[in-house]
């Protein structure tokens, strides 16, 4: 099928001061961010931005004053709408419009939280071996990391197979790679 080349974001940013946002395009290659337009955020919070894509890519958004972008999406549709509320620490963003950005949020939603699953039991596992507990604690603890790190992997795999989108299983995978080095 045939991608059309013009991709547009819509969408809306609360409870954040930030006058321009920034569309960027990741090279997927190399990893660097390209900026692909700009807007002044309305008084209302709405934007709008726009570029030319030839083939899906990983897009993100970026306020004026953060180093860093507060969304990532994929260009799987000619039209994607993004809201961000950054009180709404539960969601603060929602997407509409795209299916790859979907499971990309998705994805990071959930992988997210087994991250956090992970870390703590690294801790534990940490301590325990600092107070020199017996042997059955620290193995327990191990087990226990060993399964979070399992069922992490195995959730990536799966999001990777179940992924129709190219950029979206490269985006999943560096991400994993970036979270396992980490």
């Amino acid at each position: 099928e045939e991608k059309g080349s013009a991709f547009s974001v819509y969408g809306s940013v609360k409870n954040r001061p930030a006058r321009i946002i920034y569309l960027e395009e990741t090279q997927i290659t190399t990893m660097q961010k390209v900026v692909k337009d700009s807007a002044i955020i309305g008084a209302d919070g709405k934007f709008s931005l726009k570029t030319d894509a030839k083939e899906e890519s990983i897009f993100n958004l970026r306020l004026d004053n953060d180093g860093y972008p507060y969304v990532s999406m994929v260009n799987d549709a000619g039209k994607i709408t993004i809201n961000a509320d950054f009180k709404n620490e539960k969601e603060f963003y929602s997407v509409s419009g795209s299916v790859a950005s979907q499971g990309l949020k998705d994805y990071l939603t959930k992988s997210g939280d087994m991250m956090r699953l992970l870390y703590d039991f690294n801790k534990e596992l940490d301590s325990l071996k600092g107070i020199q507990a017996d042997s059955t604690s620290i193995q327990n603890a191990e087990e226990k990391r060993n399964t979070a790190s399992g069922e992490l992997k195995n959730y990536t795999q799966q999001s990777v197979q179940e992924a129709k989108s190219p950029a979206l299983a490269i985006f999943i995978l560096s991400t994993y790679q970036g979270m396992a080095n980490n």
